[in-house]
């Protein structure tokens, strides 16, 4: 009997620490995030490559799956001028090292919204992208990170314009951001 409580207690204390860094997470970033996109037509001689930049927010929940892992579900808001745009992603990120400051790297994909005030039209389709930043944990219950986001887009969107075709398509995102975490 000694012998099965001492080993139930053993197993029962290395059960909780495994999971100790196991939790939950909400955070919100805030950045500039920079879409370029193309816009052609042989009829209307358009042939222009652009920029449209502004503010961004991100809230994001996720779960840290140890020191080193995490996932989380985000949403992506773009101040873009004359459009609306937004964006629902998963994101995982690899974190380096067990100081305070680590150095993360991840993956991102998800869908996102492209609405063009001007054209009266909308684009949609799949993005897919990388990021890279600093966490920087302040206690266990908050955190702050800073980093860049760049992202691809499968936009891509046919419209008639005085009788002809013109393709507008969204070709990628880059975001810096900086925002904090936190954890529950």
């Amino acid at each position: 009997m000694k012998k099965l409580i001492t080993i139930t207690t053993l197993s029962t204390l290395l059960f909780i620490n495994a999971n100790a860094a196991e939790h939950n997470y909400i955070g919100l970033d805030i950045g500039n995030t920079t879409a370029k996109y193309t816009a052609t037509s042989i009829g209307l001689g358009i042939n222009e490559s652009s920029n449209d930049d502004g503010g961004s927010q991100t809230l994001k929940i996720g779960h840290y799956f140890n020191d080193n892992h995490r996932a989380a579900v985000l949403y992506h808001n773009i101040n873009a001028e004359d459009a609306k745009f937004g964006m629902l992603c998963l994101e995982y990120d690899y974190l380096i090292g067990e100081n305070p400051l680590k150095p993360f790297a991840g993956v991102i994909l998800g869908y996102g919204r492209y609405d063009l005030d001007n054209y009266d039209f909308n684009i949609d389709g799949a993005m897919y992208g990388v990021q890279a930043g600093l966490n920087y944990e302040i206690n266990s219950y908050f955190s702050l990170e800073a980093g860049y986001r760049f992202i691809k887009s499968t936009m891509n969107e046919t419209y008639r314009e005085s009788g002809y075709d013109a393709d507008f398509k969204v070709d990628n995102f880059r975001n810096w951001f900086i925002g904090f975490n936190f954890n529950f």
